[in-house]
C-alpha cells in the first residue's frame, strides 16, 4: 500500500446519507426497523482529513479472537503503542447501532428472493455475492434483525486478510475508535480528503437520475 501513488483513494470513508434524497425509496424506514439508522450518519466531526498512517498501522497489526457467537468477536490492533479494540461494546460507544434487539434468523432461499448470485466475474449492476443476500433481504423487508456491528467487524477482517486487495473500509468509524482510545495524538496529522455526503444525482460516470411526482429513474448508460 505504501507504494501506491494515490494512496488516499484506497481509504474508503463513509458518507452521510440524507433522508431528503432517499426517504422516497423507503431506505430510512427499513434502517430504522433494523436498528441500523446510526450508520446513515457521519461519525467523526473531522470531514476534511483522513488519518491514513494511523488507520493503516491499526489494520496491519490487527488480530481477531476466537469466538462462538458474533457478539464475542473482537478486533485488536496497535497504534502509537496503544492497543485499540473494536468489539460490540466499543462500537456501542461510537454510535447507537442495533438499538433494537437482534433475533435469530434463517437465510432465505434464492427462490424466495429471486436474486441470482454471482457465478462468474462479478458485475455490481447485475449480480450479488451469496453472503450479501440475507443483508439485502433485511434491507428490503426491515427484518429479520441481526447485528450490524458484527457485519462491520467481519467486513474489516475480510479486507485485512484478502490477498491483493488494497482497500481499507469504514475509515470514519476506525478514526472515531482510535480517538476513543486516545491512539491519535496531537502530533498526528491527517491527509486532506473531504468526506462528501452521498448525492444520488452524482452517482458517478455513466449514471443519470431523474424524478417527477410519479417516479424516480436511475439509469446507467441508458439502461
Amino acid at each position: 500500500m505504501n507504494r501506491l501513488k494515490a494512496k488516499a483513494v484506497v481509504f474508503i470513508c463513509e458518507r452521510e446519507v440524507r433522508e431528503v434524497e432517499f426517504g422516497s425509496f423507503n431506505v430510512f424506514a427499513q434502517f430504522r426497523a433494523l436498528g441500523w439508522e446510526a450508520v446513515l450518519n457521519c461519525y467523526d466531526k473531522d470531514i476534511k482529513n483522513v488519518f491514513m498512517d494511523e488507520i493503516q498501522e491499526w489494520m496491519a497489526t490487527l488480530k481477531c479472537n476466537k469466538y462462538d457467537r458474533p457478539s464475542q468477536m473482537k478486533l485488536t490492533g496497535e497504534v502509537n503503542g496503544i492497543k485499540v479494540e473494536m468489539s460490540f461494546d466499543t462500537q456501542r460507544k461510537l454510535a447507537k447501532y442495533d438499538d433494537l434487539p437482534a433475533r435469530d434468523y434463517t437465510i432465505p432461499s434464492l427462490d424466495d428472493l429471486l436474486i441470482k448470485p454471482e457465478s462468474h466475474p462479478r458485475c455490481d449492476k447485475q449480480e450479488v455475492r451469496y453472503p450479501e443476500i440475507p443483508v439485502l433481504y433485511s434491507l428490503l423487508h426491515g427484518s429479520p434483525r441481526f447485528p450490524i456491528r458484527y457485519l462491520i467487524m467481519n467486513h474489516i477482517w475480510i479486507c485485512r486478510n484478502k490477498v491483493g486487495r488494497s482497500v481499507i473500509r469504514y475509515c470514519r468509524i476506525i478514526t472515531r475508535l482510535l480517538k476513543q482510545f486516545k491512539a491519535i495524538t496531537s502530533e498526528d496529522r491527517g491527509a486532506p480528503k473531504r468526506h462528501k455526503p452521498f448525492d444520488i444525482r452524482r452517482k458517478g460516470v455513466g449514471w443519470t437520475y431523474d424524478e417527477s411526482e410519479r417516479y424516480h429513474k436511475l439509469k446507467s448508460k441508458g439502461q
